[in-house]
C-alpha cells in the first residue's frame, strides 16, 4: 500500500494535514508574509486560508532512491506535489556502485589526457545502457579506493552490467588495478565504513572473463 491507499483503507481522506497550528504560531510571531520551502501546493493554499501570504515557493529537492522513489511518485501522482525535472528523471533502483581505475607509470599531463579519454569512454558506455554515471570525487571514497586516477558513480546498473564495466576498464592499456565499491544508494556511497576491507583478486582474472558479481551493499573488491 502507498500512503494514500493506507489512509483510504482506514477510512480517512488522502491527506489529513491541517496547517492551522503552524499558521497560528507564525501569526503570534508577527509573521504574515513568507517564502515557503515545499512541493505541496495544498500547503500554500492552506496557509493562505489562515491569512498568511506566501510570496514565493522554494522547491524541496529530494533525490529518488530505491527507498523513496515509490513514495515520491505517489506524492506527485495522487497528491499533486510539484516535483522538479531532476526528481522526475531516471530513478536508480539498485545499489549505487563506484567503479575505480588506477593506471601504472608516472603522472604528468599525459595522465590527465588519458583519464579524460577513459571518462568519456565510460560516459558513452553508460549512455548506451541507460544508466546514470557521474565522476566520483568524495575524498573519503577516493582514500578507501587507494586514490585511483578515475572513479565514477554508477546508478541503476545490474550485476551483469557492472561486471561489463569492470571488464571494460580492465582491458584499458596501462591498467594497474580496478575496484568496485557498492552502497545502498547514491547518497550513502559517499560515506563508506572506514573498516571496510577490500576483497583482492588478480587482475588477470578480470581480464580473462567477466566476473559473477553479487551486488550486496557494503562490498569492496579490487582486482590488481
Amino acid at each position: 500500500l502507498d500512503t494514500v491507499e493506507a489512509n483510504e483503507r482506514l477510512g480517512f481522506p488522502a491527506d489529513l494535514r491541517n496547517y492551522g497550528v503552524g499558521a497560528q504560531i507564525l501569526s503570534d510571531l508577527g509573521i504574515h508574509r513568507l517564502r515557503l520551502i515545499t512541493n505541496n501546493p495544498r500547503k500554500i493554499a492552506g496557509l493562505g486560508g489562515y491569512g498568511l501570504q506566501v510570496e514565493d515557493r522554494v522547491p524541496l529537492v529530494m533525490d529518488p532512491s530505491q527507498h523513496n522513489a515509490a513514495y515520491l511518485q505517489t506524492k506527485q501522482d495522487k497528491l499533486g506535489h510539484l516535483m522538479d525535472g531532476a526528481q522526475q528523471g531516471a530513478v536508480a533502483t539498485g545499489p549505487a556502485a563506484v567503479l575505480a581505475w588506477t593506471m601504472g607509470g608516472s603522472g604528468g599531463e599525459a595522465h590527465g589526457s588519458v583519464v579524460a579519454e577513459r571518462l568519456q569512454d565510460l560516459r558513452q558506455w553508460a549512455e548506451e545502457h541507460g544508466v546514470l554515471l557521474e565522476r566520483e570525487e568524495h575524498s573519503r571514497v577516493l582514500a578507501l579506493l587507494d586514490q585511483p586516477q578515475l572513479a565514477v558513480l554508477v546508478e541503476g546498473g545490474t550485476a551483469s552490467l557492472l561486471a561489463e564495466g569492470l571488464q571494460r576498464m580492465a582491458a584499458w592499456s596501462s591498467t594497474q588495478s580496478v575496484s568496485l565499491l557498492l552502497a545502498p544508494d547514491s547518497q550513502r556511497s559517499a560515506h563508506p565504513s572506514s573498516t571496510l576491507e577490500a576483497q583482492r583478486r588478480p587482475l588477470l582474472e578480470l581480464q580473462a572473463a567477466r566476473p559473477q558479481l553479487r551486488v550486496d551493499a557494503g562490498t569492496l573488491m579490487r582486482w590488481c
